[in-house]
């Protein structure tokens, strides 16, 4: 979050890394993957993300820059924006798919899409729903 008050200086206010070297979103490649909500002075923005973090069991030093890190899982990642406060908290992500699930293959997530209505969010992931409460509090549901 990059704050422009004054626009001369502007400086960062507050951030939040994903995963490391290999992480993936949709949002790179297509606005139309990026989610948001205004409700009074926040923001509820929700991006779908291929999350890389694990260590390469095959490699000896995981955290060399150039190191692409082993997939984790794939979900919508959820975050509410305090623009008063200047403030990104992180909701817990709807996690869809994950790398102990060897029952599928990883899918791109060129085309997740989500919506937000209310307090209830809709994920697409390869042509299948999900549904949770915004907050993440209920269990997902899904895929349908």
């Amino acid at each position: 979050m990059i704050d422009v008050t004054d626009p001369t200086n502007p400086r960062e206010a507050d951030k939040v890394v994903l995963g490391k070297r290999g992480t993936e979103t949709a949002v790179l490649y297509d606005h139309h993957a990026f989610t948001s909500l205004k409700i009074g002075d926040q923001y509820r923005v929700a991006i779908p993300v291929q999350l890389h973090e694990e260590d390469d069991p095959f490699i000896d030093d995981g955290d060399i820059a150039s190191t692409f890190h082993q997939y984790k899982h794939t979900g919508l990642y959820r975050f509410e924006i305090d623009i008063n406060n200047q403030k990104i908290e992180e909701i817990p992500a709807m996690v869809v798919a994950d790398a102990s699930d060897r029952t599928s293959p990883q899918v791109p997530i060129i085309n997740d899409r989500s919506v937000i209505i209310n307090d209830t969010v809709y994920y697409m992931h390869d042509g299948k729903f999900w549904i949770q409460d915004w907050q993440g509090e209920e269990d997902l549901v899904g895929p349908e």
